[in-house]
């Protein structure tokens, strides 16, 4: 084993029994331990809720989720957006077996103070999460089409702006419909200025 694989393996080891030593609550919960891939990634679960924690081998990264399986559908949440607003997830990236045992704890902390209906397997604490995400989503998309709108509308391209508003059109705001109808008349006005020319070019030939 070289040097390397060696310090990868202690990292592993320490891993494992950080994950023992600071999980030892779920036990109180009815959560048992699976023990197959422990080293670099350990789970917990009940009877419908798992929860993982993992060590990517190559980043290095340690980071934990919260699964809930009900009625054959599955919910999946990271532990850091459970955090209330204010609290901004963290990378943790663990290179050193102190780091590795600091990552762990701060997990564990957290699952304790914010998971608990997540762990109890309250499914409208996973909608409202994935909800919050989603909304967050369409949030970004719907300003991301807002910026690309306004530079088309900057630079005179009146289709764009009418056909990227037409994507959203149920979300759009006053102000936003008033300057899709405004580019909906540009565009009619290009086509009609367009329509002149070619019959102008006709009747010339």
């Amino acid at each position: 084993m070289d040097l390397f694989t060696e310090e990868r393996q202690k990292l592993f080891n320490t891993f494992e029994k950080c994950i023992q030593a600071n999980f030892l609550f779920l036990s109180d919960m009815d959560y048992r331990l699976n023990r197959s891939n422990m080293g670099w990634e350990a789970s917990f679960s009940s009877t419908s809720v798992t929860l993982n924690i993992y060590y990517e081998r190559v980043s290095f990264e340690i980071y934990s989720t919260i699964v809930l399986k009900e009625n054959h559908s599955e919910y999946s949440v990271w532990i850091d957006d459970i955090l209330p607003l204010g609290l901004e997830r963290q990378f943790r990236y663990a290179t050193q077996e102190s780091t590795v045992e600091k990552a762990i704890v701060e997990i564990r902390d957290l699952i304790q103070r914010y998971g608990k209906n997540y762990l109890d397997g309250d499914v409208r604490s996973f909608r409202a999460i994935i909800k919050k995400k989603s909304d967050w989503v369409r949030d970004q998309d719907l300003l991301s089409i807002e910026h690309r709108a306004r530079d088309a509308w900057n630079q005179g391209d009146y289709e764009t702006v009418v056909a990227l508003y037409k994507f959203i059109q149920k979300d759009l705001k006053p102000f936003q419909k008033r300057i899709m109808y405004l580019a909906m008349k540009e565009v009619e006005l290009e086509e009609e200025t367009d329509e002149r020319s070619k019959k102008i070019n006709r009747e010339n030939r």
